[in-house]
């Protein structure tokens, strides 16, 4: 690895032969997608070529693509031990094998070990030989004058330096830690020919000491593009227009789990729910990959609130990415219909959607993994829409304690993707929240979420009427509107589609297939909902002040709560509502 990789090469590759020609770095901490294959450059688009000489392994591909011209490259996971990579290549496994016993035989008539009869797998152990072994490396005077160059694969470093409090690093732990950080801090290496690549899926997973070591630098092996995947699958199936096709549908896909959703999936609906599911066990059932029913035509809300969204809607399909914001939260009373919006937001745009569910894994680092490896995906999807619930809860802040700091760096996470102006209109945020006070100004701050949309009860009964028209297209069930009675002004979308779901209940014991309006009338007169008046009370004020349009707020509340000289009558109000609700 003399010279920079050319253009053909991944990004990744690219970026690290860069830094280590440059003399920024010799140990590398890979991470992201390390599990799939990678393109051979100059071979990946040769239509003879089988694919599997085409899309090699990550181990492979360092073999004989960056590392192709040292001497010794070898690879260690505690499960394998070490292994010696020159694939397809006898005599050079033959000559690293033999170098690398030769050193082992060495230490052991010098110590007195058996290293080289033993091969051993255990980390401390092998960590120790291979510090001896680099040493060698280091200080040998070969008689042609040209020391041996090096580089050391170990894989699934999180199993020998993992992402654990302090306290946890004595003995073997903090010894294995304690020798990489020495390799990464060691001018001498630095300044030989030697390379060590530290791999793992996720950065949350290996220990903050190695992560944030200055003398290693972090490159993220990114899920495949669009081109990429076309050129797998052009090499996979030998069906070029079939290829555009299922790369363009594929994203946010590993190559390896774009081969599991093309076999026997070749018509575009099957290929879509493979990758629905592929997605959801690359994220570990971390989030959902919903397909959105219905579009912004169901939704009951006033003018503005509509007009706002749908013009959004027009600007994405006109490609104007660069007019839409990076985020949107949605607030509102209970039941008011933050979570059906969002979604036919989502389905009138026409993209994937993604919703998240909980992240907070129990075990310290578990969690910031599992979100570094959503979000991964979510970079690699786009256009996505990403709709969190319940945002306040699912999000964290930046001052939650007693979890080693996990809660601020998953926090951190997140709000600098939403930040990333890279992605304005490419991932698009809904966070959902009745309590929008209780979310951090950082994540709802212009710049992250820049529309704020208050939804509230149905203002007029006209609404109300459409609400119950629009509950009852959603439900299928069939009603006419002449049948609807004169609906209380309290009723949320909630209150409404609940009342609709007894009225087909009481139409199904008296044998008719769809409510009358004897049975709306009826089950008017028994339904109550449930009363919550002060933490009602409270999600309406603090959701009037939270909007970032007046006109999102129906004018009697407006009126009564939005204006100038209201604003610290309705301070006031929060602030006595919350202190009675602690």
């Amino acid at each position: 690895m003399n010279n920079p990789l050319g253009s053909g090469a991944p990004t990744w590759a690219r970026e690290l032969a860069a830094s280590y020609v440059a003399g920024a770095a010799s140990v590398f901490l890979l991470h992201g997608n390390v599990h799939d294959l990678v393109p051979v450059a100059d071979v990946a688009d040769v239509p003879d070529v089988d694919v599997k000489n085409a899309f090699i392994s990550l181990d492979d591909y360092l073999a004989t693509q960056l590392f192709g011209q040292r001497d010794i490259v070898l690879t260690y996971d505690r499960g394998s031990g070490i292994r010696f990579l020159a694939p397809g290549d006898g005599d050079r496994r033959a000559s690293m094998q033999e170098d690398f016993y030769k050193t082992l035989k060495a230490v052991d008539s010098i110590s007195g070990t058996s290293f080289a009869t033993s091969r051993p797998k255990d980390p401390k152990i092998v960590l120790e030989l291979l510090d001896r072994y680099i040493l060698h490396k280091l200080v040998e005077t070969p008689k042609d004058g040209n020391r041996k160059s090096l580089a050391i694969v170990i894989r699934y470093v999180e199993t020998i330096t993992p992402a654990v409090d302090g306290s946890w690093l004595s003995g073997e732990l903090g010894a294995n830690l304690i020798k990489l950080l020495n390799w990464a801090n060691d001018p001498g290496i630095r300044a030989a020919d030697v390379t060590l690549c530290l791999v793992t899926e996720n950065l949350g997973d290996v220990n903050r000491r190695l992560v944030e070591n200055p003398f290693i630098s972090k490159v993220e092996v990114e899920l495949p593009d669009e081109t990429t995947r076309e050129r797998y699958v052009k090499q996979l199936l030998k069906d070029t227009a079939l290829a555009k096709t299922v790369a363009r549908e594929g994203n946010g896909l590993t190559l390896v789990g774009l081969t599991q959703a093309v076999t026997g999936s070749e018509e575009l609906a099957s290929l879509r729910e493979a990758k629905k599911e592929l997605i959801e066990k690359q994220c570990f059932g971390l989030v959902e990959f919903v397909a959105p029913s219905f579009d912004l035509d169901m939704v009951v809300a006033p003018d503005a609130v509509k007009d706002r969204l749908e013009q959004d809607v027009a600007l994405f399909n006109k490609g104007r990415l660069d007019a839409l914001p990076m985020g949107y939260l949605l607030c509102g009373v209970i039941g008011t219909g933050k979570t059906f919006t969002a979604m036919c937001f989502a389905g009138s745009l026409g993209i994937p959607t993604i919703l998240f569910k909980n992240l907070r894994s129990k075990w310290v680092g578990s969690s910031e993994g599992n979100l570094q490896k959503v979000l991964s995906v979510i970079k690699a999807l786009g256009p996505v829409v990403v709709v969190i619930d319940e945002a306040d809860a699912a999000l964290g802040n930046r001052g939650s304690g007693g979890d080693s700091g996990t809660s601020s760096r998953m926090f951190g996470m997140i709000s600098s993707l939403m930040s990333d102006t890279r992605y304005r209109g490419r991932i698009l945020w809904m966070l959902l929240t009745c309590r929008p006070d209780m979310l951090p100004v950082d994540l709802k701050r212009q710049g992250r979420c820049e529309v704020h949309i208050p939804l509230f009860p149905p203002e007029t009964e006209e609404a109300r009427q459409e609400m119950f028209l629009a509950m009852a297209r959603k439900n299928g069930v069939k009603v006419t509107p002449g049948d609807i009675p004169t609906l209380p002004e309290d009723l949320t979308g909630a209150d409404i589609e609940s009342l609709l779901v007894q009225c087909v209940r009481r139409a199904a014991i008296a044998g008719a297939p769809s409510p009358s309006a004897a049975h709306i009338r009826d089950t008017l007169a028994h339904f109550r909902s449930p009363y919550y008046g002060l933490e009602k009370e409270l999600q309406l004020l603090v959701a009037i002040r939270e909007s970032t349009d007046p006109n999102f707020i129906p004018e009697r509340l407006r009126t009564r709560y939005a204006a100038p000289d209201k604003a610290i009558a309705l301070e006031h109000r929060i602030q006595e509502i919350a202190a009675l609700l602690r």
